[in-house]
């Protein structure tokens, strides 16, 4: 078998020339390797931005549902305050009786006052971020995905402390003399949730501002369906669901992260 054995340089400027050919090879192979990759996390980023954007729909869902019907668990709170501030010892129950929606599984016991229980989802969110998808898409998205999905995170704590007081209140659904001590209680236990509400409606408001900035609208038929629902339990107290100021934290973040962008 014959064997070729290499042929010898002549000269620097055949060497060099060879020289380039292989640097130049060397460097099309790893500037095309680079591409490769750069399309492949394009392509995991913007798929990730698609799937945060539909799991932010339902959480979106659900915030305007909150700040829907505000002023009707508003009225609801201060009805159900006045009539103990009155102090009358024999109680007369009084109960609502949850929309189909939310039931699920029928009460035994009823509730004097009554809180939507939807499921709230930052799944997207913590996908995204197994995924390394998160770190190659814009700062502003990154930050918007992550504001909004932490605000839907804490619901699960302002839902769990309204499970909490609702549960408390159950005596006020049955007819029963009432204890100067229950009556208190009672009250105290209205305040926080009084509180637990203003603070849910507010970070409701935000997370739809965050949406928007985002451009994530919801889905207008089940939108529109929950709010029909919650209309026809509640009644005309159900307002139209308007976008409000952003909070001021997020803008905070925002001029801070211009600031720190270079021109």
């Amino acid at each position: 078998m014959d064997i070729q054995k290499p042929k010898p340089w002549h000269g620097v400027t055949e060497f060099l020339k060879e020289y380039v050919i292989i640097v130049v090879g060397v460097l099309t192979a790893l500037g095309a390797e680079q591409v490769a990759e750069w399309l492949h996390w394009r392509h995991l980023a913007a798929r990730a931005d698609r799937e945060m954007s539909a799991g932010l729909q339902v959480d979106l869902v659900n915030a305007m549902e909150r700040t829907a019907i505000y002023p009707c668990q508003r009225d609801r709170l201060a009805e159900l305050a006045s009539r103990l501030k009155a102090a009358a010892p024999d109680w007369k129950g009084t109960a609502v009786a949850p929309p189909a929606a939310y039931r699920g599984v029928e009460l035994v016991v009823g509730e004097a006052f009554h809180v939507p229980r939807p499921v709230w989802t930052e799944a997207a969110w913590q996908s995204a971020i197994a995924s390394g998808a998160v770190n190659h898409m814009p700062h502003d998205r990154i930050d918007g995905f992550a504001y909004a999905f932490r605000l839907a995170d804490e619901f699960l704590g302002y839902e769990n402390e309204e499970v909490r007081l609702v549960s408390r209140l159950a005596a006020l659904t049955t007819d029963h003399r009432m204890s100067e001590a229950e009556r208190l209680d009672a009250l105290k236990d209205l305040a926080e949730l009084d509180r637990v509400e203003q603070m849910s409606t507010v970070a409701s408001g935000w997370l739809m501002s965050a949406a928007n900035d985002l451009g994530v609208q919801p889905p207008k038929k089940v939108a529109a369906d929950r709010l029909a629902t919650q209309r026809a339990f509640r009644g005309a107290c159900v307002r139209s669901p308007t976008i409000p100021m952003p909070d001021p934290a997020m803008l905070a973040t925002k001029e801070l992260r211009k600031s720190r962008t270079p021109d």
